[in-house]
């Protein structure tokens, strides 16, 4: 079965009509907390996808959430 890897930052976010889509084609989809969930410790590279969902954080605002710093390199890491 392929996986998509899905990070989210609040719990009202999700795939919306991405879900039906990628269940349709087979993805075991898990849903990763940000704010919750050491993010440091994920392994992006074996997942088939790495979807960061969206959300009214920014990618700069490191200073109020600081996971983000952590968010930032793993997708460094599945981008190289």
């Amino acid at each position: 079965m392929k996986s998509a890897l899905v990070v989210r930052h609040l719990a009202f976010e999700d795939l919306g009509s991405l879900a039906p889509v990628l269940k349709a084609e087979g993805y075991e989809i898990e849903i990763i907390e940000a704010p919750l969930h050491p993010l440091a410790s994920l392994d992006v590279i074996s997942a088939d996808l790495l979807i960061i969902l969206g959300g009214p954080i920014g990618a700069f605002d490191e200073a109020l959430y600081p996971f983000l710093l952590d968010e930032l390199e793993l997708i460094r890491q599945r981008l190289e």
